[in-house]
């Protein structure tokens, strides 16, 4: 199935001392992730190979379950993932369609644990 989001699932950021950095759908990953701290952040102790499929074998967050509003819950933050564009159904003049999700602001967004 195609994925339906116009920003990328996962973007990994590389520094000129091989030090990464992990973007999943626009929102970067806390420097405490377990993806960070079981390689120290460096491509110098895992290949990309396995640094990707580490990546894949991973759970995505799919949110806070219910209806909260983050305007009275200080520790929420909306993250919109915008959908891609369909030329052949385009709205003059409205926006593009995206997913809303509601975090909390300390997500780690991605993990491994059941």
């Amino acid at each position: 199935m195609e994925d339906p989001y116009a920003t990328p699932k996962y973007e990994i950021v590389l520094t000129e001392d091989l030090n990464y950095t992990c973007v999943v759908f626009g929102w970067p990953l806390l420097n405490d992730n377990e993806l960070y701290q079981n390689f120290y952040r460096s491509l110098r102790n895992i290949t990309i190979s396995n640094l990707l499929a580490y990546i894949q074998s991973m759970k995505l967050c799919t949110g806070v379950n219910g209806d909260f509003s983050v305007e009275s819950h200080p520790e929420l933050i909306s993250h919109t993932i915008p959908c891609k564009i369909d030329i052949n159904n385009i709205t003059d003049g409205l926006p593009c369609m995206g997913t809303l999700f509601v975090r909390f602001r300390s997500c780690m967004i991605m993990h491994k644990r059941q």
